[in-house]
């Protein structure tokens, strides 16, 4: 039987399509084919072994798709690793347990699903970690504190709410198009989408494409801004 489902959990939402087995003996149910995936990229390793002698092809074709997605997203090993490295400081620094790369990784991860074609709810999964790079400050005030109190004491030497008004201001506004996707809240996609990309955006303008314009653009101004943050740190 083949089955597609969604289950929500601590660890995530996964999703799962497999091929369901029931051993006659054991009453055991043997779930076979592809990884079990979350929006955090995080599989069964038993399973990714199954997948790697059952379907090679499969395998390779996700290594691809994962670049593509990287690719798409603005994203390289080193930007990757900065972003991952600076947020991990303000978490530190905040006192959150959160860890930056899972949930960029995620993302990049989530992503693939819109080459590979094999999880409809790629981009609720996607936003779900986009979203969580910020979601403890939530509004720009917050987070330009966060920054600069991480990087920098004297805050009229970092980038801050007076000199990077605009950039705060995307970075809340494509959070909370995240975060009315990740919810399932088709009813303000389009809301945000207008506060992001202008009111004369037409219904039925949130495609794939667009999604992924918004969000390499979060990630951009992200890396910008701890960018800015850093060399003010440096240089005192």
């Amino acid at each position: 039987i083949i089955i597609s489902l969604i289950i929500g959990g601590s660890g995530g939402i996964y999703f799962v399509k497999k091929s369901i087995q029931k051993n006659k003996n054991s009453g055991m149910q043997i779930i076979g084919g592809q990884t079990v995936i979350n929006n955090y990229g995080i599989g069964d390793p038993l399973l990714e072994r199954q997948q790697r002698v059952e379907n090679p092809v499969k395998e390779e074709s996700l290594d691809s798709a994962i670049e593509k997605a990287r690719s798409a997203l603005g994203l390289t090993g080193t930007n990757v690793k900065f972003l991952s490295d600076n947020l991990q400081e303000v978490y530190k620094k905040a006192g959150l347990s959160k860890t930056a790369s899972t949930m960029i990784n995620g993302a990049i991860f989530a992503l693939s699903s819109w080459y590979t074609k094999e999880n409809p709810e790629w981009r609720e999964h996607c936003s779900g970690s986009l979203r969580g790079l910020v979601d403890k400050w939530r509004d720009a005030g917050a987070i330009s504190t966060a920054f600069c109190g991480t990087f920098n004491n004297k805050d009229s030497n970092c980038p801050n709410l007076k000199t990077h008004a605009n950039q705060y201001k995307q970075l809340i506004d494509s959070f909370n198009y995240f975060s009315d996707i990740h919810h399932h809240d088709a009813v303000n996609i389009l809301v945000k989408i207008r506060v992001l990309k202008g009111q004369n955006t037409k219904t039925g303008s949130d495609t794939n494409e667009l999604f992924v314009e918004i969000a390499k653009e979060y990630l951009e101004i992200l890396i910008n801004l701890l960018t800015e943050a850093t060399k003010q740190n440096e240089s005192t």
